[in-house]
């Protein structure tokens, strides 16, 4: 998580000033503030209701939401994603998520990835059905909506034929 690198608003500062690169945070779970100095933000928002961002993440939502709309408010380009996740953040949820994320900014761009089953975690991975009334009713809330799901089979056919999906290792 970004936002806990106590170097991070030096960073930020030494990036915009010094070099005058434009600076972002490429993805936070919004749990620490975006520091002054920064122009983009990428959110994942867990979940909007806190039950439930309580008990996928351990926890509260509160800062989260918080730091959401401190960043907007503070004029940083935002976009949002989160994972449809049938049995913990479901159809409803992500409906709730992009209220929350329209309520705040109609603009900004939400994105919806199709949970994949891990060995060891009972939830299933969302049917196509889901995923697409998860889009729907997301559209009902922010002007720009994308959803993508890699399905297993899909995913392990990306990683054979796609370098950018290789995995490699760093000594």
């Amino acid at each position: 998580e970004p936002t806990t690198n106590p170097l991070l608003p030096e960073m930020a500062r030494f990036a915009k000033e010094e070099l005058g690169a434009l600076t972002k945070v490429g993805h936070t779970n919004g749990s620490g503030r975006i520091p002054d100095f920064v122009d983009e933000v990428a959110f994942s928002i867990k979940a909007y209701s806190s039950s439930i961002h309580e008990q996928y993440t351990g926890a509260p939502n509160e800062s989260v939401l918080a730091n959401f709309e401190d960043a907007c408010s503070r004029g940083l380009r935002v976009t949002a994603s989160t994972v449809l996740i049938p049995g913990a953040v479901g159809v409803e949820e992500v409906g709730r998520i992009a209220e929350f994320v329209g309520g705040v900014d109609r603009g900004i761009r939400l994105h919806i990835t199709a949970y994949m089953p891990v060995p060891g975690v009972p939830y299933p991975e969302p049917s196509a059905q889901e995923l697409r009334d998860a889009c729907a009713l997301a559209q009902k809330f922010v002007g720009s909506v994308s959803c993508w799901s890699a399905g297993k089979s899909n995913f392990f056919s990306l990683k054979r034929n796609s370098e950018a999906y290789d995995s490699v290792q760093v000594v």
